[in-house]
């Protein structure tokens, strides 16, 4: 065959263009047809983005939504980012807000950002969903949470967000709280600026910013029901669901939560108690007092997990609710079947099981003798099993139906019960329907056993589905029903197939709890 009489710089363009239509990089590298914008180049309010083309996704890490809360902007409002000019790198992970174990510990106050997971399709006005990570709002990162899964099942844009946590994010202090600006619920300042942002920019990645859901699990759930509740909230989000949440109802009062914060301060050597000295503290000094995330301040914590400060949470999540003040959405959430398991020892002894009855019995108002009377350590394995049970309904099972029979008066509301009996030893523990609804540093959905991988694809396209419209059915998913008080029936997230739960009371023993 003779070849086309070309030189060897042609030969090389040919060659590349090659390599390029066969990589499926030709877009990418080249630009969109008839000269539009690369699909990884986005323009913000801020500056360009340059995010990264997957297999299925393009993503856009370490976005910055807020200048650094450093220095004088430590215990502040957060303020909008600032611009920048040329195209920024969006292919890495913006730092972790500073916390210790059991991620790698860190340092680095800067590190309020957010993340973009898009389908990699030509669409335009995507629902949206904003992911609140969880761990007792002193733990947790938007990087160890990958989303596609969702996005790719339901077509949908994810947004992960960081937002201080620990003390630099919830401590509330007289000093402090004196300054004439919003206090104490920074951690939830951070992420209404981050919803601003979605807000303001996800039409220029292809987002639907008047259709934005909310969703998080643990205390990302928790902030999730004090966003219904915040009126700094009104008109950020359409949508919202609240997984594991509704453990902290009865928000602390601000006079609790500034006790915490007294005694922090002299715990590190502020004892004349002012905003100067504590914004002087080292980010290490801070860490190694906040002590744990607790709800109520538990086991010497600086912080309550929220506070009512009057204005970012003007009252109790409780009272907002039964009054009907709150913003009213679709709200879809739930709890777990077996919640307890993770916060007890396995190990906990007979008389060590009846002092904790005891305490969370006289925290929820409950006699003592009366708690340990309803869950008898003759009908349970162990005390651990025993421990367990009590927790999981007193501080999530119940206090999510609590919700439920609120709020559905006033608003559609869907709830669940997920079990996972395909996986994780037959249990459903605390947190454990992340993995069938996204990627986590302990692994996706892939990674279950295939029958919960079916149920798993169900429950995405659940999610997705309320993302889309309010509502979580689809013609390809079996019947979800509105929560309804009379009835009292809840979606049993089972594998392979969900149903429906009408014992889910009986079980949890929330007569006892109410």
């Amino acid at each position: 065959m003779r070849l086309l009489n070309v030189d060897k710089s042609q030969v090389r363009t040919l060659a590349l263009a090659v390599v390029f239509l066969l990589s499926g990089s030709f877009v990418h590298a080249w630009g969109a047809p008839g000269g539009a914008p690369a699909p990884d180049i986005v323009a913000t309010k801020n500056g360009t983005v340059k995010g990264v083309v997957n297999d299925t996704t393009i993503t856009f890490f370490g976005i910055p939504f807020a200048r650094p809360p450093v220095a004088n902007l430590r215990w502040q409002p957060p303020q909008a980012a600032s611009s920048w000019t040329g195209t920024r790198d969006a292919s890495q992970f913006g730092s972790r807000c500073p916390q210790t174990t059991p991620l790698p510990a860190n340092e680095n106050e800067d590190c309020l950002f957010l993340n973009v997971y898009k389908p990699r399709i030509s669409a335009i006005k995507l629902p949206v969903m904003v992911w609140i990570y969880g761990g007792a709002n002193v733990q947790g990162s938007a990087d160890i949470y990958n989303p596609t899964p969702l996005v790719d099942t339901g077509k949908v844009i994810a947004v992960t967000i960081n937002y201080r946590i620990g003390a630099l994010g919830f401590i509330a202090h007289p000093a402090l709280d004196k300054e004439n600006h919003p206090f104490a619920n920074y951690g939830i300042m951070d992420q209404q600026l981050a919803l601003t942002w979605v807000k303001n920019n996800i039409q220029a990645f292809g987002g639907d910013p008047a259709n934005v859901t909310i969703f998080g699990e643990s205390a990302g759930g928790l902030n999730v029901l004090s966003h219904l509740i915040s009126p700094a909230s009104k008109g950020l989000f359409k949508n919202a669901i609240s997984e594991s949440g509704a453990y902290e109802l009865d928000t602390p009062t601000l006079a609790a939560s500034e006790a915490l914060g007294t005694a922090f301060a002299n715990q590190v050597g502020c004892t004349a108690q002012t905003a100067a000295c504590l914004r002087a503290l080292s980010v290490a000094t801070i860490l190694a007092n906040q002590g744990p995330g607790g709800t109520g301040g538990a086991q010497g914590a600086a912080h309550n997990q929220s506070t009512i400060d009057g204005k970012i949470l003007p009252e109790s999540q409780r009272s907002a609710f039964k009054a009907g003040r709150f913003n009213k959405v679709s709200t879809l959430l739930g709890a777990n079947k077996d919640e307890g398991l993770i916060f007890v020892a396995p190990n906990i002894t007979a008389d060590a099981y009846a002092q904790f009855a005891g305490a969370l019995a006289a925290r929820a108002g409950k006699d003592p003798a009366a708690a340990l009377a309803e869950y008898p350590l003759a009908n349970y394995p162990s005390p651990y099993f025993a421990a367990a049970a009590l927790l999981g309904d007193s501080s999530f099972a119940c206090s999510a139906r609590q919700v439920s029979q609120i709020i559905s008066t006033k608003v559609p509301t869907y709830e669940y019960e997920f079990i996972d009996n395909g996986g994780a030893g037959g249990v459903a523990t605390h947190g454990s329907e992340i993995q069938y609804l996204m990627n986590t540093i302990a692994g996706g959905p892939a990674d279950l056993p295939a029958v919960s991988q079916e149920l798993a694809t169900t429950m995405r396209k659940y999610w997705t589905q309320f993302a889309k419209t309010g509502n979580p059915n689809a013609v390809t998913t079996p019947l979800w029903s509105k929560y309804q008080n009379y009835q009292d029936v809840l979606q049993y997230l089972q594998a392979p197939t969900p149903s429906v739960t009408s014992d889910y009371a009986v079980r949890h023993h929330c007569g006892f709890w109410g």
